[in-house]
């Protein structure tokens, strides 16, 4: 699964350079430990809870800042 996920993530950022000029890629993967766990996953153990959609939002939020996009919290 892991080799499955490497190669999409690849084509993902190949794709995005492509057209890095309307495109701004989010890593949810790297450090994504702590978007799992029971606080952050909602009962059906599939959908992100309140605090997983939060942590989410925050890594949307610091890539978008980090392209140089203005953006307000």
């Amino acid at each position: 699964m892991a080799q499955r996920v490497n190669a999409f993530n690849t084509a993902i950022a190949r794709s995005a350079e492509r057209h890095s000029l309307r495109v701004v890629v989010v890593d949810l993967f790297t450090g994504s430990a702590e978007l799992v766990s029971s606080a952050t996953v909602s009962a059906d153990g599939f959908h992100p809870s309140d605090r997983g959609y939060e942590l989410i939002a925050d890594r949307f939020l610091a890539a978008m800042r980090q392209a140089g996009m203005r953006v307000r919290k």
